[in-house]
Formats: C-alpha cells, structure tokens, sequence
C-alpha cells in the first residue's frame, strides 16, 4: 500500500486517505481520526460519531502515517462485515467525503441528501464524538469471553459485567459507551 500511496502524498496538492471497515459485531457506523483540525474537518462532515483517542492505543496503523505527513485521514467503520447497509453507508461516506474536501461540486453528486440521511438514520441515539479513555487488552491466554447482546457503541453502566476471564469478571470502569 505504502508503495502505491506514498507517490500519491508527494505529487498531489491534496491528499486524503479514507479508510474502509467493517466489524464482525452488529452496531452503529462511525469514524476515526488522528486529532488535527484537518481530520476533524474531514471527520464531522459525516453525520455519523467520531471517536477520538482510539488512534493512540493502536499503533502503526496507516492513518497514522498519512496525519503524520500533514494530509487528512479518516476511517469510516461502516457496520457488520455480513450487513449489506455496510456497503451503503460507505458508499455514502465516500460521496459526502468528496464533496466536503472540494473534490466534486454538490450538484454532480447523485442522492446527496439521501446519501446524509442514510449514515446519520445508522448512527442514531449516539453522541456526535467520542472520546476513548480506557482499552481493555486481550492476550491469547487470556480466555477471553464477552458475553451475549453488546454491540458497537453501546451505552453501558458502572460495574457492569462486560465479559469474562481467566481472572474472573471484567466490569465496565464508568458509565459510557462500549466499543467493540
């Protein structure tokens, strides 16, 4: 990837990487940044939430590397790997991304609004941004077994029973959102 992008950062005026996902767990779509004013930018032109601080506990990652150069960079978590509004809502995160950076006027872009309504109808009930404070890390010996009925973006409580380990529960350390 580094070999095809890289050529592409130094001969463009602008550049933009859009990173595409999808989960194995059902849930909301949102993105992510490195926290510059231009990814911010970038980001909340979808109307879908932005979670911040989540790039800080993953190192390496490609993003990265592209904000480390000065150009945006936004990945777009679209929804369940199997949920064909998955392919939807990053098709339309695509267009609305077009659009916000300059790339294709308004009015070449077909269903613009209908494009909006469709990621911000996914994303309701969530807060616009979301900061990540904690990260639970999961080694290969640690038996690891989440329980039943979470998905991604998910209002939790205090104390609540999240999944199980070796070492017995695992409790959620405030009330928030889970991310999976």
């Amino acid at each position: 990837l580094l070999a095809l992008i890289e050529p592409l950062m130094h001969s463009a005026s602008e550049f933009m990487l859009v990173d595409l996902h999808s989960t194995s767990s059902a849930g909301l779509p949102f993105s992510v940044c490195g926290d510059t004013l231009k990814n911010r930018r970038v980001a909340l032109s979808l109307p879908i939430p932005l979670l911040l601080g989540l790039e800080e506990s993953i190192e390496g990652s490609l993003c990265e590397f592209v904000t480390e150069r000065g150009h945006a960079a936004v990945v777009v978590e679209g929804g369940q790997n199997r949920d064909p509004g998955t392919q939807v809502r990053h098709e339309a995160a695509i267009w609305i991304l077009l659009e916000s950076m300059g790339a294709l006027p308004r009015e070449l872009i077909p269903n613009l609004a209908e494009r909006a309504r469709v990621l911000k109808d996914a994303g309701r009930g969530a807060p616009g941004v979301i900061e990540v404070t904690y990260r639970h890390a999961i080694r290969a010996d640690s038996q690891f077994v989440m329980k039943p009925g979470f998905k991604n973006i998910h209002t939790i409580t205090h104390g609540e029973e999240l999944a199980r380990d070796r070492d017995g529960a695992i409790r959620s350390p405030d009330d928030c959102v889970l991310l999976m």
